[in-house]
């Protein structure tokens, strides 16, 4: 063996970082206020927290099919329209949903369109494919997107499309008309579309249109991090398309074998029996939150500088300065943010902030955001 060989990274990761966000998260103190992190900071449902404990006492958790459970992936089939057990792939989170669904479908060089601004895992994961990335903006106002001025890219330049719905950060989601838009192009296009609805549940006006039924070529991405705070479980799925159901579950196989047992049996109850009483508890403290949130922000803000969705747990700061720097400045100050700029350039000089917590940490951390950009 020649002794020149060394202990180099993969070329493949040279364009590659750790997240701004996961960067200014280490970069605070313990005990900083984290409004940046993408989870519900509130306790597990306590009928979530006693199925747990019991499936443990029943239970030994083992292997399960790669594909996941069989009652699990029936249940979530019957979430979709025309969906069989068999498109399901039960995974370690949607993130995972996410990297299989490239992983099984890009090759180098093959050009996919993301949304911008969006979860900016989906450019990382596309990058390490060696894939050409093609942005589609939403709207200045964050609120639509011109379907029509990006249908030739859609319809002639690019193999797949990539977008959450709800949208991470900017609580953006396909309506009625969106979806029509998408199922035009899709019927004039092989597109794939791979759609991450894991903020699906978590919406305070109206409700996501479902591409399911209506795109062919579709891969839905779904996730009870968020509706049943279950993200330390890493529970999602991912909804493939009939001709790639082999591929993904070899992809599945090889790089993580399956979602643990544990979780998938939770999700079952989750998803069933337990779910309302969960996800009513859930929403019900989001929506006290949220509401704190919006009215010290509406007292302390210019109007024109929040960005209120109407979905997601996020709400988006104008802050008309270097986010970066600001985010940085923030996380010494031990309030720990996301700059705009992790998202997109059309998110720039804004902060997203995440609201999900108890009041009595959530309204000290704004109030520390406010003195540094409107001090009295």
């Amino acid at each position: 063996m020649s002794s020149d060989i060394s202990l180099n990274e993969a070329s493949r990761f040279e364009s590659v970082e750790l997240s701004l966000m996961r960067r200014i998260i280490s970069s605070a103190a313990p005990g900083a206020i984290n409004l940046a992190l993408g989870e519900l900071s509130y306790e597990l449902p306590s009928n979530l927290r006693d199925e747990a404990k019991r499936l443990l006492d029943e239970y030994t958790p083992r292997y399960t099919p790669n594909a996941g459970l069989m009652e699990l992936r029936e249940q979530v089939a019957a979430l979709y329209t025309n969906t069989s057990q068999e498109q399901i792939i039960v995974t370690n989170g949607a993130q995972e949903a996410i990297f299989l669904s490239l992983f099984s479908l890009i090759n180098p060089g093959d050009a996919v369109a993301v949304l911008e601004p969006d979860y900016p895992a989906y450019i990382s994961i596309l990058q390490l494919l060696g894939a050409e990335i093609v942005r589609i903006p939403i709207s200045k106002d964050l609120r639509s997107v011109d379907w029509e001025r990006h249908r030739h890219i859609l319809e002639k330049g690019v193999k797949a499309f990539v977008l959450s719905s709800p949208n991470n950060p900017s609580g953006f989601f396909l309506r009625d008309e969106d979806a029509e838009s998408l199922e035009g192009i899709c019927s004039n296009s092989n597109l794939a579309v791979i759609v991450d609805e894991t903020y699906r549940g978590l919406c305070f006006a109206g409700s996501p249109a479902s591409l399911s039924g209506r795109v062919e070529n579709l891969f839905t991405i779904g996730s009870l991090s968020k509706t049943h705070c279950m993200s330390g479980f890493r529970l999602g799925w991912v909804v493939v398309p009939e001709k790639l159901v082999a591929t993904l579950t070899k992809a599945k196989q090889y790089v993580s074998t399956c979602a643990p047992d544990l979780a998938q049996r939770l999700a079952v109850y989750a998803l069933g029996s337990g779910g309302k009483a969960a996800t009513d508890q859930i929403f019900l403290q989001l929506l006290q939150s949220r509401g704190a949130a919006m009215a010290f922000l509406k007292a302390n803000w210019p109007a024109d500088a929040l960005h209120i969705p109407d979905a997601t747990p996020y709400i988006m700061l104008r802050c008309d300065r270097d986010d970066v720097e600001l985010a940085q400045h923030l996380a010494s100050m031990q309030v720990i943010t996301t700059p705009g700029s992790a998202f997109g350039t059309n998110t720039a000089q804004m902060l997203r902030i995440n609201y999900a917590l108890d009041p009595e940490q959530l309204i000290p951390a704004l109030e520390v955001i406010t003195n540094e950009l409107y001090p009295h």
